[in-house]
């Protein structure tokens, strides 16, 4: 990589944790400090025009320059307080996506300031919820979850461990048990973890630990998202003692008690149930108190899954029964039966897979075109490849990474699946609900699909003023050059052509082989796919998915909202 600039910390990749720059000096050069007449190479071709002709690339500037200072600063020692972004720290985004990738120097830095913060008298589970914060976004891949994990076992210092700990929480795996009972581990994680069990089960047991974590959180924590967490967590305990705590964290919580209080209407014990529906009266019309499938008002069981009609099993569910070989052959005459019924033949020959692959991509070939583009990429898969194997090994001599073993009960029956699976795709909300909408964390997001081919590229957004509907400008610096475009100010929706034309056009100058696209979306979350242009066009002329405009999110969402509105009477009537 030529042009560093950037301390080692700062410029190690966003994605590869062991990838990272040759140590260099740094630089105080901002981005208004380059000179824009120094020349650049032409853009290289590396992949052939009418391949390029199938992306959105943007009109960019294009010059030699080194991200802004503030990119190598050290972090903030006042972390007790929140991560402050400013002129004189690295930008929120820049540092979550090292700590995502598990990056060893970052980690250390974070270590370092939280070391110093509680060395000032800064509170440990404040420091924990600034933590946690910076992590929430990231995926708990197993490399992830294992170098947390070695920091929180091995750390002898308290700043490291609190690190580790918190880093590890949202994993939820059940080896770490132990680790979140010890008396040392910040509150706030022992509660991420028991919530993170919560989605995953089996769910652990109440603890002495558990219930000095949460009068802990309700005594420091002025964080009301963190608090309800906390709060359900210790309701989701078929114990008295949890419902205890739940009723001690309300009574010694200041500024928020009623948000403690309600969480008692998810509690089976009857005097945890009475504080929940008192301040149920008070706020009639949060979430809590408004369900209609709390502890006291179960819905009726759903009816035993009827084997004779698999086609209306989910698949996922019916794969788990078809293991068992007297299911097997008792279910597959029935798949083939009403897969030659029009009515059925979609759901049937879909599920016919499981149990008999080549046959039900023979039939998949006569399958009537699908209204969906969901149904259309599942026929396309099917059809396709008669082995399950086939589709996974196509994508990868396509040049697409190989995916990761699949998870108990995971299905991949379509590219996107297994595409996901690689780390190739990414799926958000085109929807901020925030100014301003922040470009750059999306786009070094959006970076790290790609991995080794866009290592150390770093972003920035330069927003309009607060009520201006002029345009934001964003920048790409990678390599010793930056690339900065302006991006249509949408409110709060991200300019997606922007965003991804500018991907596209620093990886094309830099004679880069990956590109990024939209995929088809049925409502406003947009799914981006990254990989080798050439494979990307591929399997979209294949069928196997459906390319769509990097609008089409927010012209979904769009519609949705002019719809509700229009469907709600006029009070006039």
């Amino acid at each position: 990589m030529t042009g560093g600039g950037i301390p080692r910390a700062l410029a190690t990749s966003i994605v590869l944790a062991a990838c990272s720059q040759a140590d260099e000096g740094a630089t105080s050069s901002s981005a208004s400090a380059a000179s824009p007449s120094l020349s650049v190479p032409a853009p290289t071709e590396a992949t052939p025009r009418e391949i390029d002709a199938r992306f959105v690339f943007t009109e960019s500037k294009r010059d030699r320059a080194e991200p802004p200072a503030r990119f190598a600063r050290p972090l903030p020692t006042d972390l007790d307080q929140g991560y402050r972004p400013g002129e004189d720290a690295p930008p929120t985004h820049f540092v979550s996506g090292l700590l995502c990738a598990a990056d060893e120097p970052m980690t250390i830095q974070l270590i370092e300031a939280v070391k110093q913060t509680l060395e000032k008298g800064g509170d440990q589970n404040r420091v924990a919820s600034t933590v946690a914060k910076l992590v929430r976004l990231c995926e708990p891949a197993p490399s992830y979850c294992k170098a947390a994990a070695a920091r929180a076992n091995r750390s002898t210092d308290a700043a490291g461990r609190l690190v580790g700990a918190t880093m590890l929480a949202d994993c939820g795996r059940v080896e770490d048990l132990e680790l979140f009972d010890r008396r040392d581990t910040p509150a706030l994680a022992v509660f991420h973890y028991l919530a993170a069990r919560r989605l995953s089960g089996p769910k652990p047991l109440f603890t002495e630990r558990v219930g000095r974590a949460a009068i802990e959180l309700a005594k420091s924590l002025d964080d009301a998202h963190e608090l309800r967490m906390a709060a359900g967590t210790l309701a989701s305990f078929e114990d008295r003692n949890a419902a205890l705590a739940l009723i001690a964290m309300h009574d010694v919580s200041k500024a928020h008690a009623r948000v403690i209080a309600l969480a008692g209407v998810e509690s089976r014990d009857p005097e945890a149930r009475r504080m929940g529906e008192e301040a149920c009266a008070e706020v009639p019309t949060d979430p809590l108190c408004t369900r209609e499938d709390g502890p006291t008002r179960r819905l009726p069981k759903p009816k035993k899954d009827d084997l004779t009609h698999p086609e209306r099993i989910e698949m996922a569910r019916l794969a788990r029964f078809v293991t068992d070989p007297s299911v097997r052959r008792s279910v597959g005459p029935r798949l083939l039966a009403c897969s030659r019924a029009s009515r059925t033949a979609f759901d049937c020959i879909m599920r016919l897979q499981l149990v008999d692959r080549k046959k039900a991509s023979q039939m998949a070939r006569k399958l009537k075109p699908q209204a969906t583009f969901s149904d259309r990429e599942r026929v396309a898969a099917l059809a396709r490849f008669e082995a399950g194997a086939a589709l996974g090994a196509h994508l990868t001599q396509l040049g697409f990474r190989p995916a990761r073993d699949p998870k108990e009960g995971e299905l991949r029956t379509t590219a996107r699946e297994v595409l996901e699976a690689s780390g190739h795709l990414l799926r958000f909300d085109a929807e901020t609900d925030r100014f301003p909408n922040e470009h750059d964390a999306l786009l070094m997001q959006l970076a790290r699909l790609a991995r080794e081919e866009l290592t150390g590229a770093l972003f920035e957004e330069r927003p309009p003023a607060k009520g201006d509907s002029g345009p934001y400008e964003i920048c790409a610096y990678w390599s010793g050059e930056r690339w900065c475009t302006t991006a249509k100010n949408l409110g709060d929706w991200y300019d997606l052509d922007a965003a991804l034309g500018l991907l596209n056009t620093m990886a094309r100058d830099r004679g880069s082989k990956t590109r990024f696209a939209t995929l088809a979306t049925a409502d406003q979350f947009a799914t981006v796919v990254a990989g080798p242009a050439t494979g990307i066009v591929s399997i979209a002329d294949a069928g196997l998915v459906e390319i769509a405009p990097p609008g089409a999110a927010r012209d979904k969402g769009l519609a949705a909202e002019k719809d509700l509105t229009s469907s709600k009477p006029d009070p006039r009537r």
